[in-house]
């Protein structure tokens, strides 16, 4: 009985110190665990910089990450630095002066000797091209001008009416003038610097073109096929137009001194015409021209119409005798220049 005794006892002391142990050994796990974790959390609070101004206490912040060397261990590759695109290099668009254009951008007025002449020399709008020294010249006026220079220019046609055009080629084919001009409308160019040259008007050029416009007016109130005509090289109105044209050149041509009272531009207009003296090369043109005309199914005024218009535009305040008028006052306000090439003075 002792024995039985005895060894229940022995079995429950082991059962005893098995489950102590067990217990014993699972609690100090845990309590190891336990401190590994606050272990960890205050190593991670103290790398974390958690200590900084403003961090409340308890909070966890990330450390900011180093982009100085993108292979570092645990850091995030660095960004591509920004790049601004490069700077815009090419030359602005320079905007041409009033009456000028990108060719030639720079407007220059040109030397006028006296008050007077500025109104007639600010009719022709100078532009200039600084790099290559080449200058454009547009005619405002109602008057042809003729260049002085030695040795002569040389003039590029820039801008032309078919008019404009028409009257150049008369004045080769008649053999009025053998130089360079600019009729009224006109726009050339000159590539020779503006100081070694001079532009003047040319009274009896100006007589010239003014009876063709005023001939081709009549035309075009007659038909507008006619003048149409008129820039067909061999047409009957052109060769009118040419004659008669020719004819006031060549009365305006014979007044040894334009700056004189012999010279009245409305008389010489009525010359050429055949109007006041027997001159009749105007009139056997233009008479003949009109019957080829018609024949053609192309009418044009007759010549005594012709003269008719012209008779009633050269009083008061008609257009020949505002034209004839304003070319006097331009060769007075240019007189200086114009005598300073001219031998009619």
């Amino acid at each position: 009985m002792d024995s039985i005794i005895h060894e229940l006892g022995r079995h429950r002391a082991e059962k005893y110190l098995c489950d102590k142990y067990l217990r014993d050994g699972i609690v100090g796990r845990l309590l190891a665990v336990g401190l590994v974790l606050i272990l960890a959390i205050q190593v991670s609070a103290c790398n974390g910089g958690g200590g900084g101004s403003g961090g409340g206490q308890g909070d966890v912040q990330q450390a900011p990450q180093d982009y100085s060397g993108s292979g570092s261990r645990g850091s995030a590759p660095a960004p591509a630095p920004y790049v601004p695109p490069p700077p815009v290099t090419t030359a602005a668009a320079v905007l041409p002066d009033t009456g000028c254009d990108a060719k030639w951008p720079r407007r220059v007025r040109p030397n006028a000797q006296t008050a007077g002449e500025l109104k007639y020399v600010d009719l022709i709008i100078a532009c200039v091209n600084d790099s290559t020294g080449s200058l454009s010249l547009t005619n405002n006026s109602d008057m042809v001008w003729v260049f002085q220079s030695t040795p002569p220019v040389t003039l590029s046609q820039e801008k032309a009416a078919p008019e404009v055009t028409a009257f150049h080629e008369m004045a080769v084919a008649t053999r009025l003038y053998a130089y360079s001009f600019m009729a009224p409308t006109e726009t050339i160019s000159v590539s020779s610097p503006p100081s070694t040259f001079e532009w003047v008007i040319n009274p009896d050029l100006s007589l010239a073109w003014t009876l063709q416009s005023f001939a081709l007016k009549q035309v075009e109130k007659k038909a507008v096929a006619a003048a149409r005509t008129y820039l067909t090289s061999g047409s009957p109105v052109r060769q009118a137009i040419w004659d008669c044209s020719k004819a006031v050149y060549d009365a305006s041509m014979k007044v040894p001194k334009v700056l004189s009272s012999q010279y009245d531009p409305a008389e010489l207009l009525k010359e050429g015409l055949g109007m006041t003296k027997s001159s009749v090369t105007c009139a056997q043109s233009w008479k003949t021209a009109a019957q080829r005309a018609a024949e053609a199914a192309t009418p044009m005024p007759p010549y005594a119409q012709l003269t008719t218009e012209a008779e009633t535009a050269l009083k008061g305040g008609g257009e020949l005798a505002q034209k004839s008028t304003g070319l006097l006052e331009g060769l007075a306000a240019t007189a200086t220049k114009f005598c300073k090439f001219s031998s009619r003075c």
